[in-house]
């Protein structure tokens, strides 16, 4: 039976997030001719929004932030919207303009968020997110964070071994009778399978997560793009009055989040060459 209590303030945390999303930003930033009058003022208000929303689900443990991910192979992202980070295991790595930059072995998940979305603008924001996600390699030389033993780690095949990537928009600007088909069309065929987003929430069009199995007449999801080893295909939840949509997303959201494999980074290898030499004096 669910939690009244959970419930309704959840409840209370959507029609906040849905109204400032959806209205308060066009309300405070379009122009009478219907126009954004501060494009980046708009933008970092949804981000608000989003963060404000996201912080309500995801453990206490871990910090939301905007900026740029980094790996011990000098790779960079570029920068992302959301970042969803272990802050304790995290050093702080600022440039002076207060650009932030994440190791990518504490961040839990990575998202992008949109307001209308073509299909053009669809395909570069997963493709974005299928690239931070293959910033996690496989090899690790620093202990885990979250009780894993390492066994089987493995960010090219096990879809909580790579940061959970989702995508936030207020709808979609194509038509939405093949939306699966589109979205799973999205990736060129040399893509690594796990390296695919894990959730779209769009405000008004519905859910996207994966399709897992069947049981009876009911379609069971899951928020991987493969499932014991298989990859599987995009799965649509409709959008419902009672936001039922935005619901599961916050509870896919929570199990993707927390259930992502961390590691304490290894700062020699961000600092230096692991082939460096060293001279030593007897």
């Amino acid at each position: 039976m669910p939690n009244k209590i959970f419930n309704s303030l959840l409840e209370e945390k959507i029609e906040n997030f849905v109204r400032g999303f959806c209205s308060t930003a066009k309300q405070t930033f379009l122009g009478a001719n219907g126009k954004l009058i501060h494009p980046g003022e708009f933008g970092n208000y949804r981000e608000a929004c989003c963060k404000d929303f996201l912080q309500y689900f995801i453990p206490q443990s871990l910090s939301i932030e905007e900026g740029f991910v980094i790996n011990t192979l000098d790779e960079v992202s570029t920068e992302c919207d959301i970042i969803i980070f272990d802050k304790s295991n995290t050093p702080l790595i600022q440039s002076k303009e207060l650009q932030k930059f994440y190791p990518v072995e504490t961040v839990s998940a990575v998202g992008e968020i949109k307001s209308i979305l073509t299909k053009a603008k669809l395909k570069e924001a997963l493709e974005k997110l299928s690239r931070v996600k293959a910033m996690r390699k496989g090899e690790v030389t620093s202990t885990f964070l979250n009780g894993s033993t390492g066994e089987g780690y493995n960010p090219e095949r096990n879809p909580k071994d790579a940061p959970f990537t989702f995508l936030i928009c207020e709808r979609f600007d194509f038509n939405l009778t093949d939306l699966p088909v589109t979205i799973n069309n999205i990736y060129s065929s040399g893509t690594n399978p796990n390296h695919r987003h894990n959730l779209i929430l769009s405000i008004k069009d519905g859910m996207a997560a994966y399709y897992s199995e069947r049981d009876g007449d009911v379609h069971l999801s899951v928020p991987y793009p493969i499932f014991n080893g298989i990859p599987i295909k995009t799965v649509l939840h409709d959008p419902s009055a009672d936001n039922d949509h935005i619901k599961s997303f916050a509870s896919f959201m929570f199990t993707g989040v927390s259930g992502s494999t961390l590691v304490r980074p290894d700062m020699t290898s961000y600092l230096m060459s692991k082939f460096s030499n060293a001279t030593y004096a007897i």
